[in-house]
């Protein structure tokens, strides 16, 4: 047919799943006005963000795609039926995700088939320049830091250590969405 679904974040997530998302769908864009056709092609993108189940099809036949099911499918066809044409349209969960990496035009709440209750959507219109990773994900004012003092303290201590001419390392590792890049701002605080 003419629809395709993509996965993000399967079968393995990254902590910025969203944002390739949304950068893979204005590539997207940008690529089928080039194609060189008898009339321009023109697409249509809808992009959500939440849980699905991925489900075996083809008798586990490994060539044969995964369905994926669930809400967050339903809503992102929704979304895609929003758009105009070569437009993205994303939902409130997908935009939280991204912040302010992006610039959008807000279209409001839209009641959808399928979704007891309405559904925010956006058009996203490109990139925003922006001077770090970090500091596009938030939206205003970061909340306090709980239970960070001692490793707030270590990366000062390096850090004022470094100023006097000492070499120093700091290495901050964990999973994803646990606050490193955080601990990191703390130092600019």
């Amino acid at each position: 047919g003419d629809g395709l679904m993509v996965y993000f974040g399967w079968p393995r997530a990254h902590e910025d799943d969203a944002e390739r998302a949304v950068r893979s769908a204005l590539e997207l864009v940008t690529t089928v006005k080039r194609v060189n056709a008898p009339s321009p092609l023109q697409v249509r993108i809808g992009i959500s963000t939440g849980p699905v189940v991925v489900g075996e099809t083809g008798a586990g036949d490994a060539s044969v795609p995964k369905l994926a099911v669930g809400e967050t499918p339903n809503i992102a066809a929704r979304l895609q039926g929003l758009a105009s044409a070569d437009q993205i349209v994303i939902g409130s969960t997908t935009r939280r995700l991204i912040g302010t990496r992006f610039e959008y035009i807000e279209l409001g709440e839209h009641p959808v088939k399928g979704i007891a209750q309405p559904i925010q959507a956006s058009v996203v219109l490109g990139p925003r320049e922006t001077r770090g990773r970090f500091e596009t994900r938030l939206s205003g004012v970061l909340s306090p830091l709980v239970g960070r003092d001692e490793y707030i303290a270590t990366v000062n201590h390096r850090w004022d250590q470094a100023l006097t001419g000492e070499g120093q390392v700091v290495l901050i590792t964990g999973e994803a969405g646990i606050g490193k890049s955080r601990i990191t701002m703390a130092m600019y605080a």
